[in-house]
């Protein structure tokens, strides 16, 4: 994967720096370029075709630069005037640079000794640091520092109570003691004589719109901000393959560029063979001209799996859950003309802006556990601790001391928890950034991964529109599939290919266009229709059946007597959850074992 150390202290020229080059390329495949500076060494690694390659690292008189991760505007990209807003802390003037997409820049001024690491407007790519004996050690891979100081790597208990409770860390959390993450839209400085470190936010997070625009304002605010952002991570050279669902995410995307562009553009779908996403899929690209792929979860897949299982926790540094560990699978099957695709972009997170009403309930128990859609519900309630009795070793007061903080945490950087714009921001900068960025992580492994909708100004969409995640989860206590659908399919009607192609059975002008009585008519003719027709959906994954089968010998390796998670986890809520096959407990714990195991190896590939 694309990836990027940074290490400034004296002993940085006596680094073995092809061993730290492997921790930021664990498959072997990138291309990794080194400066010695100083006191600093900074370490890049890239695809060969991925885009921006020349401004991956640059040096001057005064300055050592790099990045990780993708620069979607990578052309804006003036390293001298970059470097020079840093040491001046004009953070004004790095937030005009405006760059867009998932990247961490490091910058290191010889000057004066100080380094600066600048994160996202999401941390979407994560980025590590610890302090060193003399100095730092800032990477997006966990396991440099188990390179770096493997006598002092011990398992952070915080990061285990947080990822049992939550569904992931919060904060600056991480698996390792003694290493942080950095959060989003930040310039970290660290100098290396004092030892002292500071951090700016570089720009505003967005706030709610003082009137929420509805109806035909919503509509055309909506189709110019896609229309204007969506193109540009589409723009660069070389062959981009876009993940295709019967939903509205990726087809919003689409919609947004012009209509030429589909023409030269590949997707794909994945799921069980005969599943109905596959069916409905492929004929959504035959409709759109897209030069589409299937990728059928089948024997070969299954057969794979528990070594896709490891892999997927070993390249996303334990953020991705095992549950997701057939997208490994896919990425990898993706071919054209036996080439790799330059990009890889997806449609995830638009629901999130844009239909996620209900605050929560529609991620759970996946993105977000019940106890936490509780407290957005709600607001900040008590939380009944003896319930975790039967399922952790360690008293319950302990796993309050870290739960506790966590949702101070929140509380003090989004706003009172059970208010719609806490939620909002929650989402966008929380939760999706820990569940998708382990998505991103294992796709990188593959091609350069690019999602459009945690665009600054997508996101900011959302805070201005009456029937997107922010308003309507002021009131709505229940799902409105029709109102929830207009502000994307009012961008994809715009197209007049796309308009074409209904959503759910029906026109998307219906959604539209806000005729809810024609909803209403079209809506019960198609319910006639598949009763006539015995049309039942097919599910495009069977996690339960896998776990049964395929995951069965690696669940007992993993989970049995030698099991590092039942230090944390009592023995007998562990055996409960393997003999009822509770995919969602499986998929925590099998996560959290392999991720104890690769801090105990060094965060080598094999974690016995």
């Amino acid at each position: 994967m694309s990836g990027l150390i940074a290490v400034v202290g004296k002993n940085s020229g006596s680094l073995n720096q092809r061993a730290l080059e492997n921790t930021i390329n664990r498959v072997g495949s990138m291309h990794c370029a080194s400066l010695q500076s100083g006191d600093c060494l900074l370490s890049v690694s890239r695809h060969s075709i991925a885009p921006g390659y020349s401004k991956r690292i640059y040096e001057d008189d005064r300055y050592v630069a790099g990045y990780s991760g993708d620069v979607v505007n990578w052309k804006d990209l003036r390293w001298r005037d970059i470097c020079e807003f840093l040491s001046d802390g004009n953070s004004d003037g790095l937030a005009s640079a405006q760059l867009r997409g998932s990247f961490v820049l490091a910058v290191y001024d010889k000057a004066d000794g100080q380094l600066y690491a600048v994160t996202d407007p999401f941390a979407w790519l994560p980025c590590y640091f610890q302090q060193t004996d003399d100095g730092v050690a800032v990477s997006t891979s966990l396991g440099t520092f188990l390179q770096l100081r493997p006598a002092d790597s011990a398992i952070n208990r915080s990061w285990l109570y947080q990822f049992l409770f939550f569904n992931f860390a919060l904060g600056s959390t991480t698996p390792i003691g003694g290493v942080s993450r950095l959060p989003p839209c930040t310039i970290t400085r660290f100098c290396a004589s004092t030892g002292t470190i500071s951090q700016t936010e570089y720009r505003d997070r967005p706030e709610r719109s003082s009137k929420l625009l509805e109806n035909e304002a919503a509509a055309s605010r909506a189709i110019d901000v896609f229309n204007e952002v969506v193109p540009k991570y589409f723009l660069d050279e070389g062959a981009t393959i876009i993940g295709l669902s019967a939903g509205l995410d990726s087809r919003t995307l689409l919609a947004a560029l012009p209509v030429t562009a589909l023409d030269s553009l590949h997707s794909f779908t994945y799921g069980i063979t005969g599943s109905s996403e596959i069916t409905e899929c492929s004929q959504i690209a035959d409709n759109l001209g897209l030069q589409h792929q299937s990728v059928p979860l089948g024997d070969e897949f299954r057969n794979a799996l528990p070594q896709l299982a490891r892999d997927t926790v070993y390249l996303s540094d334990g953020l991705q859950n095992v549950n997701r560990s057939h997208l490994l699978y896919i990425y990898r099957c993706l071919h054209n003309d036996d080439s790799p695709f330059s990009k890889l972009v997806t449609g995830i997170s638009g629901d999130h802006i844009f239909r996620d009403h209900i605050r929560g309930k529609g991620n759970i128990p996946h993105m977000m556990t019940e106890e936490l859609s509780r407290q957005h519900a709600l607001g900040r309630c008590p939380i009944d601790y003896s319930q975790y009795a039967d399922i952790l070793r360690s008293p319950a007061s302990e796993l309050a001391d870290c739960v506790e903080p966590a949702l101070d945490e929140i509380e003090s950087t989004f706003g009172p928890l059970g208010e719609p714009q806490t939620y909002l921001s929650f989402l966008m900068y929380v939760v999706g950034p820990r569940y998708f960025s382990g998505e991103a992580a294992i796709a990188n492994s593959v091609a350069t991964f690019r999602n459009p909708y945690w665009d600054p100004d997508i996101v900011s969409l959302g805070y201005e529109l009456r029937y997107a995640t922010l308003g309507s989860s002021e009131s709505v206590t229940s799902r409105d599939t029709f109102r929830e659908a207009q502000a994307q399919a009012s961008v994809i009607a715009a197209n007049p290919r796309c308009s074409e192609v209904s959503y759910g059975g029906l026109p998307i002008n219906v959604y539209a266009t806000g005729n809810k009585a024609a909803y209403q008519i079209y809506r019960a003719a198609r319910k006639v229709r598949s009763v006539m027709q015995r049309r039942q959906f097919i599910y495009g994954e069977d996690w339960s059946q896998w776990y049964r089968s395929a995951m069965s010998e690696e669940i007992q390796e993993l989970l049995g007597d030698e099991s590092r998670v039942r230090e944390f986890v009592t023995a007998e809520f562990i055996d409960k959850v393997v003999s009822e096959t509770n995919v969602h407990w499986l998929g925590k714990l099998l996560t959290a074992e392999y991720t104890l195991r690769l801090v105990e190896n060094g965060w080598q590939r094999a974690v016995n």
